[in-house]
């Protein structure tokens, strides 16, 4: 039986007590970002936000099988942000559409949650199936066929059923009562939250998801609202990325849920989102850390005739691995397009100028950025 069909359905129930180490941790770690965030300059913070969003959208989608073109997104992203000028191509409709989102979510952190909001969301994500004649996916609505929602696996006529959703009759009311719950544990001004915001995400995002309310995108979507949850507990849109570490985890991410919609009590599954978040948290520090120690690298070398061939590769380096990326005259050619006696020559003017640190000799020579 799942949880929709029991009575006590949708009064999921765990002991927050249990919890309260981890929840104290989250809050602390929140605290720790934000002030990192407050304190960077205005560029810093744009290049923060603008990663962190492009991320998001990547590893959401890719969770769902979608692989989408990162140049293009950030490109869509930074655009519907007013950080960039209108694209002169045409951008695909995927990497526009879940872009959109992104930028809709953000846009909208403090608004109540609504059916309208969140067929809104479902359009953009899936805009580009509209014309679809193979699979016909009806945009910014609640499912409507009267045959069941299932999630299955498995060849035709070997099917295992994971789980199957309540019937599109059901959706309208289930829906209303959930929106109804989000809105009424949402942080108020001058009162104490009645739920701490990772404890909210974790519900919501396994609430909807047991409702399963559209015919495609429910991952997305619900994901978004976790996001949304956590961005109205810390007063501002979050810079880390849940999605990164529950692509990471995929197949355990969806043992969870499915665990999840068998019982009532989510001790489990709450905690785990917890460790999630936590996890997602430190990524978002490290990948803050890194573009400071960027900002602090170009301060020390900006009066250095630095050509752009040399800027492009360190830039490079900053963004993979800064401390061990192990650059090499290879990697430098393939990076900048030059030749190999270019490069060399350009690697060894780096060098001299104490820009990037050697280890090895001959074939093995690695270039790394400065440990101090």
């Amino acid at each position: 039986m799942y949880t929709w069909q029991r009575p006590e359905w949708p009064s999921y129930s765990y002991i927050r007590d249990e919890l309260s180490p981890e929840i104290q941790q989250y809050l602390k770690q929140l605290g720790e970002l934000s002030g990192i965030y407050g304190c960077m300059s205005t560029d810093d913070r744009a290049a923060v936000l603008v990663e962190s969003m492009v991320s998001n959208a990547m590893d959401t989608s890719e969770i769902e099988g979608e692989n989408l073109d990162r140049r293009s997104v950030r490109s869509s992203i930074k655009q519907f942000l007013q950080l960039a000028p209108p694209a002169t191509g045409r951008a695909s409709q995927k990497e526009s559409g879940v872009a959109a989102m992104m930028v809709e979510n953000r846009k909208t952190v403090f608004e109540p949650l609504s059916a309208t909001y969140l067929h809104t969301l479902h359009e953009l994500i899936l805009n580009h199936e509209r014309d679809n004649v193979l699979v016909k996916i009806n945009l910014g609505q609640y499912r409507t066929s009267p045959e069941p929602m299932q999630i299955v696996s498995g060849a035709v006529g070997y099917e295992t059923v994971h789980y199957e959703a309540p019937p599109s009759s059901q959706v309208p009311q289930e829906m209303e009562a959930f929106i109804t719950w989000f809105n009424d544990t949402a942080p108020k001004a001058g009162q104490g939250a009645k739920l701490s915001g990772v404890e909210r995400a974790a519900i919501a995002h396994l609430w909807f998801e047991t409702i399963h309310p559209y015919d495609d995108g429910n991952g997305r979507i619900g994901r978004a609202i976790a996001d949304k949850a956590l961005s109205q507990d810390a007063g501002q849109a979050v810079l880390f990325n849940v999605a990164s570490v529950l692509l990471k985890n995929r197949n355990e991410y969806y043992e969870r849920l499915n665990d999840a919609s068998l019982t009532l009590d989510v001790q489990e599954w709450v905690s785990w989102f917890v460790g999630v978040t936590l996890k997602a948290q430190s990524i978002a520090k490290e990948g803050i850390d890194r573009v400071l120690e960027k900002t602090r690298y170009w301060d020390k070398y900006s009066q250095l005739p630095i050509n752009d061939r040399q800027q492009k590769a360190i830039n490079k380096m900053f963004a993979l691995n800064p401390r061990d990326f192990g650059m090499t005259t290879k990697k430098y050619v393939s990076i900048t397009k030059c030749s190999k006696a270019t490069a060399s020559r350009d690697l060894a003017q780096l060098q001299e100028w104490g820009c990037v640190e050697v280890e090895g000799q001959g074939r093995g020579t690695r270039y790394n950025l400065p440990s101090g």
